[in-house]
């Protein structure tokens, strides 16, 4: 088989079309597939390190836990917004207010996926997405957002944010901003990635 790119003698085939590439135009993904997605790799990360290593070491990503029980529902706004940038599509579906809290439901999605794939092959095409959020209300709070479920593969996630504290009664927009979106590698064959946005959304909470 040849590279679809130049017609050269192939390397490899690309884990994201599944076409073949030469040593030019490909490692693991073709440079088609590359241009189209601007993917870009992430800063590698410290693994069986010491504490003050870790504490040194600015690309570690720290585990937060909601401290919000979201046990009084107040109301749910529904939202149904999406967004895509390069060759992928979030959405946030909902946001439920809480005494204590908030509950942010969205979903992440590439749209150039063929449906028609076997399980195994979604598996190899993308890691396992991680989001960046900013949330800030028209009167100037901010919230962090803390991911607390959520599931999927191949193509396809639906998760499940808590945003800390309670949003005020006086606040009637949200503004919520996805950076970026990581596909952490979780198997042979793949490669972790960031896409980069931002995703912006307008929340009217009246």
């Amino acid at each position: 088989m040849n590279c679809h790119i130049c017609g050269q003698p192939s390397i490899g085939q690309c884990q994201s079309c599944w076409k073949f590439y030469c040593a030019e135009h490909g490692d693991l993904i073709c440079a088609a597939c590359n241009d189209d997605s601007e993917i870009k790799e992430p800063e590698s990360v410290l693994t069986g390190r010491t504490n003050s290593e870790i504490e040194r070491h600015q690309g570690v990503i720290s585990v937060v836990v909601p401290t919000a029980e979201l046990r009084v529902l107040r109301r749910v706004v529904a939202v149904g917004k999406s967004q895509t940038r390069a060759s992928t599509n979030l959405t946030i579906a909902s946001v439920e207010l809480y005494d204590d809290g908030s509950r942010l439901v969205y979903s992440i999605r590439r749209p150039r996926f063929e449906e028609s794939r076997s399980m195994l092959e979604r598996s190899l095409m993308y890691g396992f997405p991680r989001t960046s959020w900013e949330v800030v209300d028209d009167q100037g709070r901010e919230y962090k957002v803390v991911r607390s479920g959520g599931g999927g593969g191949g193509a396809e996630w639906r998760f499940e944010g808590i945003l800390e504290p309670a949003i005020s009664d006086d606040a009637t927009r949200l503004v919520l901003t996805c950076s970026e979106i990581q596909f952490e590698a979780s198997g042979v064959g793949i490669r972790s990635r960031t896409q980069p946005g931002p995703w912006r959304f307008e929340i009217p909470l009246t």
